[in-house]
């Protein structure tokens, strides 16, 4: 990958800017792709009613042992990517990120709300809200453990989710902070 100069400065930007973020935990094993949908067009209606930016994926590996690899079909083009590691039962991560000016955490709370009123009749709540830290490592390395162990994601909102940890991976493998 190389990294232009707007890139660098958009990353030195989100360094810089301290955003709230809340990692949604759904509880509920064993989801389907169809009700992975749903949930993101819950998160989705909710996030864009409060103009905050969210991630959510749907993961079926291990994430201790996730690793992607590229098959090659024969055919043109760019080979399909596939994740590789243990099987664990279908399960949901989702990262609501807030503005610098509007906190993600009551958007969280609500779509916290909405998914343990849906699953009402198992007797339990299914989520759980925990805050990340907007700022630095702990951030990056939750989306990276997401976006890791992903087979299928959403993002929607104004924070480049993808951008983000694709520059923040080659700037920490090349040094490229320091050079600069």
């Amino acid at each position: 990958m190389r990294l232009n100069y707007q890139d660098y400065l958009n990353y030195i930007d989100w360094l810089s800017v301290n955003l709230s973020s809340y990692r949604i935990e759904i509880y509920l094993q064993g989801l389907t792709e169809k009700e992975f949908l749903a949930l993101v067009g819950k998160i989705k209606y909710y996030c864009g009613k409060d103009g905050v930016s969210w991630l959510a994926v749907y993961s079926s590996t291990n994430s201790d042992t996730a690793r992607i690899t590229y098959k090659k079909t024969g055919k043109r083009g760019r080979p399909r990517k596939q994740i590789e590691g243990a099987d664990e039962l279908p399960h949901i991560h989702a990262l609501i990120t807030g503005t610098e000016d509007k906190s993600a955490k009551q958007t969280a709370l609500k779509i916290k709300k909405s998914i343990d009123k849906r699953y009402k009749t198992l007797g339990k709540k299914i989520s759980k809200v925990r805050s990340v830290s907007g700022r630095g490592d702990h951030f990056a390395t939750t989306i990276h453990y997401d976006l890791k162990q992903a087979d299928n994601y959403r993002t929607g909102g104004s924070f480049d989710y993808i951008g983000y940890h694709d520059t923040h991976n080659y700037c920490l493998d090349t040094n490229y902070l320091d050079k600069k």
